[in-house]
């Protein structure tokens, strides 16, 4: 699959389930969980894969990966596409974040992505990035929300104490996010689309 494919089967889940997302997440919210979040967002993607063949929650060992998030060494690739080898690493993250300092949702997005560059199998893979949140909602393009995303990433990879674990360094640089980001558009490897007060950025890892 390639990124234009990706972002436009976003761009319909989106524009197709939206509404249903939003609502998902006020009730969540309200009672003060997150339960189901990132599923509401993957289900609606999936929604647009009527064409083509999926397998979802495969082993890393079954696809020759590797898990690079700190203290762990099984796991699941969230979507495989077994007619274009390509692998999708889903994460849901609220703008702003819901609690302060360098969160768990940065630390498993530039593992998922050291398991995915560092393969010798796959021939595409994307990490999806489905963002809520006030941040995300006062964005007035795409191309902002993309930089909203991006600069948080760069906040947090600024913490000291993402030094400890190793991923402060040469992963993030990989990822841009040693810097902060101030143009209107993301980078051509890099897909946004934003619905309402939800969003999505896809990111091709062997594209960068």
């Amino acid at each position: 699959m390639q990124l234009a494919s990706l972002r436009k089967r976003l761009a319909g889940a989106l524009d197709g389930h939206s509404e249903a997302i939003e609502q998902h997440i006020a009730q969540v919210t309200a009672a003060k969980r997150f339960a189901g979040i990132e599923r509401a967002f993957s289900t609606a993607l999936h929604s647009q894969f009527n064409d083509i063949e999926c397998r979802f929650e495969v082993p890393l060992k079954e696809l020759g990966l590797k898990n690079f998030f700190p203290g762990r060494n099984s796991g699941r690739v969230d979507c495989y596409l077994p007619g274009t080898a390509t692998a999708l690493e889903y994460k849901a993250v609220r703008l702003p974040r819901a609690k302060s300092g360098p969160a768990y949702d940065t630390i498993q997005l530039i593992s998922d992505h050291k398991r995915l560059l560092y393969s010798k199998t796959l021939k595409q893979g994307f990490l999806v990035i489905f963002l809520y949140g006030d941040i995300v909602a006062m964005a007035r393009s795409a191309g902002s929300l993309y930089r909203n995303f991006h600069n948080q990433m760069f906040v947090d990879c600024s913490e000291p104490s993402l030094d400890r674990m190793l991923f402060r360094g040469p992963e993030a640089k990989e990822l841009g996010w040693s810097q902060p980001w101030h143009k209107p558009s993301p980078p051509k490897w890099i897909a946004a689309v934003k619905r309402g007060n939800v969003g999505a950025v896809a990111i091709s890892v062997f594209d960068e």
